[in-house]
């Protein structure tokens, strides 16, 4: 073999090997890009699931913020709506306030008229019955309107002063009627106990101090002792 072959072949060689070589990395080239097509599709599609959760993510929270915006608008009506709602129960017990003041002042002023009323007609009962005043003078002050009743020792006449237009007591002892006089059906009661001669023996006022709740007896004796006692009081 002659030296020119020799190297005709050894380059023949050396091209074969490049080809070769040339193929070989072709090969992984195009496998490796294939391969990173796979994995860019893999990828695209990936990314296309992410948008698309984001978009329902983006729709949920366009939806909850119409939501919230909605509560916050029922929100702020009912706010509106309670406030309004307050301020009509603070007017009203501002008016049942008014309202009640009035009324415990009619009550106050009603009190203290009859108070004054009572108080009269005892201090003026004190000043004219006197013992030994015949039966028709204690009538003129007492008026006709009595009934008899029985005491423990004695029979007295009984006289309803101050009472209300329906007041009726019926009572065949000298029994005080506490719970009328307490509410105030009968302002004053008087006992009288007579001689034989018609005049007053002795006497007893009752009366209810308004002021105090309570009840009092006045009591004149046959000897002229004066006795004022509190007997009853809530």
């Amino acid at each position: 073999m002659t030296k020119k072959k020799f190297l005709f072949i050894i380059v023949i060689l050396i091209i074969l090997i490049i080809i070769s070589f040339t193929w070989i990395s072709y090969s992984k080239l195009d496998t490796q890009n294939r391969r990173m097509e796979d994995e860019n599709q893999s990828l695209n599609i990936k990314i296309e699931e992410l948008n698309l959760d984001l978009s329902k993510e983006q729709n949920k929270n366009d939806e909850l913020a119409s939501e919230n915006e909605e509560l916050n608008d029922i929100k702020n009506t009912n706010i509106e709506k309670i406030q309004d709602l307050l301020n009509e129960v603070r007017r009203y017990k501002k008016e049942i306030y008014d309202q009640k003041h009035i009324l415990e002042e009619l009550d106050r002023q009603v009190k203290n008229y009859r108070h004054e009323e009572i108080n009269n007609a005892k201090n003026n009962l004190k000043e004219n019955l006197k013992l030994g005043l015949p039966r028709s003078g204690a009538l003129e002050i007492l008026g006709d309107d009595y009934q008899e009743v029985q005491g423990a020792d004695y029979p007295s006449w009984r006289f309803d002063l101050l009472t209300d237009e329906a007041y009726i007591y019926n009572n065949s002892h000298d029994v005080l009627d506490i719970e009328g006089m307490m509410d105030d059906k009968v302002g004053i009661v008087v006992f009288v106990n007579w001689t034989n001669e018609n005049e007053i023996w002795y006497y007893t006022i009752l009366y209810k101090n308004i002021k105090e709740n309570s009840i009092w007896e006045y009591r004149v004796f046959a000897n002229d002792f004066i006795r004022e006692i509190e007997i009853y009081k809530e």
